[in-house]
């Protein structure tokens, strides 16, 4: 069986049905996959969809299960606006680590360039959807082992292949990397972190 996940914020209803499309068209025959969807979203959003029947119409030789374990369904009016009708990305290290810290940014291909000391990461898809926020005692040993392992640890297996840049910030002890990263994970939610952590 193979797993592949999609973080649904920023997605409009066709959006989401033509990733998915996408997935579906490039499966080899009679294959058994699950498609992993995550992130915040209206409690309505997949209503009249009828996901499960798109799939079959467009590829009956194979079995799809859509898994909405990674949801997390909000009221209509805390949803947050499509990225398309959204001004352009800021860094959510501005506001919460304040003006004095560097902002380092990297890609998947250049890693490297990151500082082996410890900070906070936060990683993004090619839309500029923060996909996942973390702290680790060596930034560029800790974002390498994400990007090269696509297999993942948790439910979301697979989900670092979504990786199109990566930012990060330095501190000076795991109390504060812990501090950023909670602040965050709370504020942002981003859809590979579990909620609530």
């Amino acid at each position: 069986m193979s797993v592949w996940p999609i973080a649904v914020p920023g997605l409009s209803r066709e959006q989401l049905a033509r990733q998915i499309e996408a997935i579906v068209e490039r499966l080899p025959a009679n294959a058994l996959a699950q498609i992993r969807i995550a992130g915040e979203i209206h409690r309505d959003a997949f209503a009249g969809m009828r996901l499960r029947e798109r799939v079959h119409t467009l590829r009956p030789d194979v079995i799809v299960q859509l898994s909405y374990r990674g949801i997390d369904f909000v009221a209509a009016t805390e949803r947050t606006a499509p990225a398309s009708d959204s001004p352009p990305p800021v860094s959510p290290f501005a506001e919460v680590a304040g003006a004095g810290k560097r902002i380092h940014s990297a890609t998947p291909t250049n890693l490297g360039a990151l500082p082996v000391r410890r900070g906070v990461y936060a990683m993004y898809d090619g839309g500029g959807t923060l996909l996942y926020v973390g702290k680790a005692a060596n930034l560029r040993s800790r974002t390498r082992a994400h990007v090269q392992d696509p297999r993942g640890t948790n439910f979301f297996n697979g989900w670092t292949t979504q990786i199109a840049r990566v930012e990060a910030i330095l501190v000076e002890r795991d109390e504060e990397a812990l501090e950023i990263e909670s602040k965050l994970i709370r504020a942002l939610r981003p859809p590979f972190n579990w909620i609530g952590t």
